[in-house]
């Protein structure tokens, strides 16, 4: 079921031979998921597949994640991009928004076609609690989307785990 349902999301995007995938990998389950998901799926699609972990330094295991995606890059033959960057603690909206901000301004450099984010079902409701708790309206509270196409030099972005609760991982 996990790999067909993200084939269904990759081949609804698109991505095929000369695309190149870019797995944002944190190194919990769900990234991890992901990323051997793609691995098993890359031969029939023929994209290029790398990886990007960004160490936002929050956490006393921050090295060892890095270490650990690390690892299992080399081991995958798989490129790893590791940004590290600064998080404003002291940011308006609390240190996870702008953890995630930090996040999402360092995989916005790298050279890809689509960016492919762990996130599945839980996450998504969780993303729409906390965007109509914050009062966000109507457009604020949309979805996550399991396919965002790119443009004006943004990467695309895939979900494909999206579709599935956290359990079936």
């Amino acid at each position: 079921m996990l790999p067909e349902s993200a084939a269904a999301v990759l081949a609804a995007a698109g991505v095929g031979a000369g695309s190149r995938v870019c797995c944002a990998l944190s190194g919990g389950v769900d990234s991890v998921v992901l990323f051997e998901l793609l691995r098993r799926l890359q031969p029939r699609f023929g994209f290029s597949l790398r990886a990007a972990h960004v160490d936002h330094g929050l956490s006393p295991n921050a090295a060892a994640w890095a270490r650990a995606c690390a690892e299992r890059c080399l081991a995958a033959g798989v490129p790893l991009q590791v940004f590290r960057v600064e998080v404003e603690r002291a940011h308006a909206d609390g240190l996870e928004a702008a953890a995630r901000a930090a996040r999402h301004a360092a995989l916005a450099q790298v050279d890809c076609d689509w960016l492919a984010f762990g996130h599945h079902q839980d996450d998504q409701a969780e993303t729409l609690l906390f965007r109509l708790l914050r009062g966000t309206g109507v457009h604020g509270a949309a979805a996550m989307r399991a396919v965002e196409p790119g443009g004006a030099g943004r990467a695309g972005r895939l979900r494909p785990l999206l579709g599935l609760r956290r359990a079936q991982l």
